[in-house]
């Protein structure tokens, strides 16, 4: 397009050639180029500021339009790379063998929980041998039937879109994906595979169990850290009160009281099926005793107390339907619980939270 300036009322503008085709305010955007401010027509100033309308409400519409259909492209990539990654997962979920690697998983665990008895005593007599064995037979056979009509029922679509797939697109990207996928197709790959539900399912409840006796273990320690730092008195009642409790519990059982002739005899038959760890020692350092009625019906645990003297406590009586604690005032007295209850304790004990008072 070709222009050629022209005489105007107001100065010099700009025309266009014959045979052009443009918006005859075409002038107005190059006029201001080349004359001083203030020297435009009427005509021309009215051009200029329809002009100027129209720009802002152009520019407007481009905003808005970017607004609007930036999101779309935005959310549409989103949608696309989403839609890549669960094609890449689904394909990784296919190259391991989803629904065989759910099973083995689950047989870990059913296996693990078959095993959870552990082996029998190697002194148990035969006879008890013989009916253990055949117990652990008929469990293993229903928990296989068990087994085999899960396996029947389970929906692995929807094992594979609710658990595997949400997980493995949010933890691994799609490069990544691609980086498994063409590992799991290699020999070693496959191997993996087939190994990972031992090693993931099997190793953990391996941990849980190794991590549950360190844990009896640790738990113990800071329960008699605990006691050490108790009173004396207090300390060596709870040991009493925890001892008889195992006595009686064993009696339930057996329907007599253990037969034996001090705490460690006592302590081999209680622990560990009635109480974990038989005390043996009071708060003042003294092994406790136990004894025991001839017809195994009365039972009494002893405490020496403050000086660890016997003071008398060997011998067992029954207990009046009523019987009255005795509160002795000598420091040294012994500490008594006798088929269920105290039966002598030193005054001084009284002062120990939850010990009795008058009477049991």
């Amino acid at each position: 397009m070709i222009w050629h300036p022209y005489p105007s009322p107001s100065g010099r503008g700009w025309r266009k050639a014959p045979g052009e085709g443009f918006c005859e305010y075409a002038n107005v955007f190059v006029t201001p180029l080349i004359r001083p401010s203030g020297t435009f027509s009427r005509r021309e100033k009215d051009a200029g500021q329809s002009y100027t309308g129209a720009m802002r409400r152009f520019v407007l519409f481009v905003i808005l339009l970017t607004a609007v259909l930036a999101p779309v492209a935005i959310t549409q990539e989103a949608n696309d790379r989403r839609s890549e990654k669960r094609q890449l997962v689904q394909e990784l979920l296919k190259v391991i063998d989803m629904k065989q690697f759910t099973q083995s998983m689950l047989n870990v665990t059913f296996d693990r929980l078959a095993d959870g008895g552990g082996e029998p005593p190697a002194d148990m007599p035969a006879e008890q041998r013989k009916e253990y064995d055949a117990h652990r037979a008929k469990q293993k056979a229903e928990m296989d039937a068990f087994r085999e009509r899960l396996y029947t029922r389970i929906d692995y679509d929807k094992v594979r879109d609710e658990l595997y797939v949400p997980y493995f697109e949010k933890t691994f990207s799609a490069d990544e994906l691609r980086t498994l996928i063409a590992f799991y197709k290699t020999k070693e790959g496959q191997k993996m595979a087939r190994a990972m539900p031992e090693l993931t399912v099997g190793s953990m409840m391996k941990t849980m169990s190794l991590l549950s006796e360190l844990g009896q273990t640790i738990n113990e320690e800071m329960k008699n850290e605990e006691e050490a730092k108790r009173p004396p008195y207090g300390r060596t009642m709870s040991d009493l009160r925890s001892m008889a409790t195992a006595a009686e519990a064993y009696a339930t059982d057996e329907n007599h009281y253990p037969k034996a002739g001090s705490i460690r005899e006592v302590g081999a038959i209680l622990s560990p099926t009635y109480i974990r760890r038989m005390p043996e020692k009071d708060g003042w350092g003294n092994e406790y005793e136990y004894f025991v009625s001839s017809d195994l019906a009365r039972y009494r645990f002893v405490s020496g107390g403050t000086d660890g003297i016997d003071g008398g406590s060997r011998m067992i009586e029954p207990l009046p339907a009523q019987a009255q604690m005795r509160v002795m005032d000598k420091p040294g007295a012994d500490i008594i619980y006798q088929d269920g209850q105290f039966v002598q304790i030193p005054a001084a004990a009284q002062k120990e939270p939850g010990a009795p008072k008058d009477q049991n």
